[in-house]
C-alpha cells in the first residue's frame, strides 16, 4: 500500500515539458567556403566566414524559407522547421551544402 502512495506522489510531481514561445537561432558555416548572404524568414544575415556563426535571431515555432549564396555564387534553398523543446537552435550548413538543425 505504501508503495502505491509513493508511486502516485512521484507521478504527480513529474514535470511537463513545454516548448518555448520563442527560439534563439544562429547559423553556422561548415561549408567549404564563405557564405556571402543568408536569408532566413524575413532576416537577411551578413557574410559568414568558414567555421563561424551568425548573429542570433529570434523566431517563433514554424517553417521558414532558408536560402544562402556561397562566395563562388552557388545558391541553395530549403525550408527549416523551428520547433522542439530546446530554446537555442543552431542551423548548420555542412561541407556539402546540406542543412541540419541541432
Amino acid at each position: 500500500m505504501q508503495l502505491i502512495v509513493i508511486n502516485l506522489a512521484f507521478i504527480s510531481c513529474e514535470k511537463t515539458e513545454v516548448e518555448p514561445k520563442e527560439y534563439s537561432v544562429i547559423v553556422t558555416n561548415s561549408y567549404f567556403e564563405r557564405i556571402d548572404s543568408v536569408n532566413l524568414s524575413t532576416y537577411v544575415l551578413k557574410s559568414i566566414e568558414i567555421s563561424k556563426s551568425s548573429i542570433e535571431i529570434n523566431l517563433n515555432k514554424g517553417n521558414y524559407p532558408f536560402t544562402f549564396i556561397s562566395a563562388s555564387g552557388l545558391g541553395f534553398e530549403s525550408t527549416v522547421a523551428i520547433k522542439g523543446l530546446r530554446e537555442n537552435l543552431q542551423i548548420i550548413v555542412n561541407e556539402n551544402g546540406e542543412i541540419t538543425i541541432e
